[in-house]
């Protein structure tokens, strides 16, 4: 009697079979999923080597656009100080130039004042008396007034300026007592009005 419990060669070989192509699917089955996890790993490399590189150069672009930007500023202010300089000296000119023609009018009013003191004292001289006490007196204005304005026409603001420099350094304490004198006075004027 033959053993039934015992699967017989035809069974046997196809569940052999089939576990062996079961096997081999899944073996086909796993290098397939490795290769395309090395490719995914591959194309991963790729992406993030290329997104590095294209920071790096957006990095770059912007440093040069930030250096750019730094080199206008720069020009911009070298600018803009430039002509606050050029206006400043214009200004500086333009006050020099007022200064200058404001005290050549001083020098030339000074200079018509003493010719106009001096004609002063000629039309006295002629016009007072000419003997006596009284004419005596009228000679001395009038050579008093001629000399005055012979001293302004001659000498002019500047000179004047410098005389009193040197009175003032030959005299100081007399000095001192002159103008502590024509302030009280200039004081006491201010007062009354």
């Amino acid at each position: 009697m033959p053993d039934t419990n015992r699967p017989s060669g035809g069974f046997k070989d196809k569940a052999q079979e089939t576990a062996s192509t079961a096997a081999q699917g899944v073996r086909q089955t796993a290098s397939t999923a490795g290769q395309a996890a090395g490719d995914v790993k591959h194309r991963a490399q790729e992406t993030a080597q290329a997104a590095k590189q294209s920071l790096q150069e957006g990095a770059h672009r912007a440093g040069e656009a930030a250096s750019n930007l730094g080199q206008r500023a720069s020009d911009i202010a070298s600018n803009v100080g430039q002509r606050a300089g050029d206006a400043l000296s214009s200004v500086g000119s333009t006050a020099s130039n007022l200064a200058s023609q404001v005290g050549e009018r001083a020098e030339d009013a000074v200079s018509t004042v003493g010719e106009r003191i001096h004609s002063l004292g000629s039309a006295v001289r002629e016009r007072g008396p000419r003997g006596g006490l009284l004419g005596s007196a009228t000679s001395a204005v009038a050579s008093g007034l001629e000399t005055g304005g012979d001293y302004l026409h001659d000498q002019r603001l500047s000179g004047m300026v410098d005389d009193v420099k040197s009175l003032v350094r030959r005299f100081p304490l007399q000095a001192l007592l002159v103008g502590v004198g024509i302030g009280i006075l200039v004081s006491r004027a201010m007062h009354r009005e």
